[in-house]
């Protein structure tokens, strides 16, 4: 009886050592796959922002969004951030997509003046809005 209950000990402290290690090196789930709550272009979403920030949080914050916009500004940290602005040149404020480093290759031939559609995730407003683990949606 003793060896059966070592055993079952030594099996669920076995699963339980294997379930932790899974979920410590879990990867996020990649962008492309996922569906937008919304589509929406660059210069309503910075209106609707600047404009209605709780509203805007409530609706978007945490969530996947699809925009459509012009690139302004490319601005490449290192080579490891990527980081590319959405917006008008009437507007103060922009669209700020930190691009998923696996998916930072599909940037290096944008251009300012293209406009691309992008994926990602809506983490709030501070002086642009701002859209991390961004993925460009072909």
């Amino acid at each position: 009886m003793k060896r059966y209950l070592l055993a079952v000990l030594f099996l669920a402290i076995l699963s339980m050592g294997i379930y932790a290690y899974r979920e410590f090196t879990r990867k996020p789930a990649d962008l492309n796959k996922s569906d937008a709550v919304d589509h929406l272009t660059a210069s309503d979403l910075y209106m609707l922002y600047s404009n209605y920030e709780d509203s805007a949080n409530k609706q978007y914050a945490g969530k996947v969004i699809e925009v459509t916009g012009t690139v302004t500004d490319i601005e490449n940290e290192q080579d490891t951030l990527l980081t590319i602005m959405l917006g008008d040149t009437l507007q103060s404020g922009r669209i700020s997509c930190l691009l998923d480093k696996n998916h930072m290759t599909a940037a290096k031939n944008k251009i300012r003046g293209d406009v691309v559609k992008i994926k990602g995730i809506c983490t709030g407003y501070l002086m642009d809005v701002e859209l991390n683990r961004c993925v460009i949606v072909k």
